[in-house]
């Protein structure tokens, strides 16, 4: 197949290029960071999938430049509609939409909307938080000196290893049009997650009580099941 990724370069995108090349698709790329981007880019022909990665994630930035935030998420999702008609888009959704509380969640939920209106295929998967690679809060716990948590840590997580997220959106090519979670049955809080950092590690762990756990626009409880139909996390923390 011949597979367009948006945001080929980041890292969800680095990583379902690699995979999907190996499988020997062909993989034509776009991303702001290395060239080109949706609006530069020239038309590729004969396009048989999309993966729309390219986003705007920075939470805190979208409160303080949410123009911007609506430009990158919503303004060139709809670009790329127009300049692919008619070809499967397979996007990710953010749990920071569930509910929004914030400019990049609305944007999110918005270019999600657009997609299910103009597209006659696609499958939007709604991600929970991800770990692994250098990313995530696991990665984070483990490069510090001592653990630190802000708040009291029964802040709640779905978390999943990017290696997993990355076999969900290469099954995504076969699911029916639809919305789909990949998240797991299983829920941590951070005070759990940093314990179990601190166990394999032998580092202390610090709760920083004075501090207020959720930052503006966060959300204190984020918890995103599995709803596809053949697809497990199979990697556990």
């Amino acid at each position: 197949m011949r597979i367009l990724i948006t945001g080929s370069g980041g890292f969800i995108g680095s990583r379902l290029s690699k995979v999907l090349e190996a499988e020997n698709h062909t993989i034509l790329k776009i991303d702001r960071h290395l060239g080109p981007t949706i609006a530069q880019h020239n038309h590729f022909e004969n396009v048989d999938v999309i993966y729309h990665l390219a986003a705007q994630i920075d939470l805190q930035y979208s409160r303080l430049f949410p123009l911007n935030d609506a430009m990158d998420n919503i303004i060139e999702t709809i670009r790329l509609i127009e300049q692919y008609p008619n070809i499967k888009i397979i996007y990710p959704a953010t749990a920071a939409s569930m509910p929004i509380t914030s400019p990049y969640g609305l944007s999110k939920k918005t270019a999600a909307e657009y997609i299910k209106l103009l597209c006659k295929e696609y499958v939007i998967l709604t991600l929970p938080n991800i770990w692994g690679g250098g990313h995530g809060v696991i990665d984070k716990f483990e490069k510090m000196e001592v653990i630190k948590v802000n708040g009291d840590g029964r802040q709640t997580r779905t978390i999943v290893h990017v290696d997993d997220i990355v076999k969900g959106f290469v099954k995504a090519l076969d699911w029916p049009t639809g919305e789909y979670m990949l998240g797991s049955d299983k829920v941590y809080s951070v005070r759990e997650i940093a314990q179990k950092v601190a166990a394999k590690t032998g580092k202390k762990i610090e709760f920083n009580l004075n501090y207020d756990p959720v930052k503006e626009g966060e959300i204190y409880a984020s918890i995103i099941p599995n709803t596809t139909p053949d697809w497990k996390a199979e990697i556990d923390l």
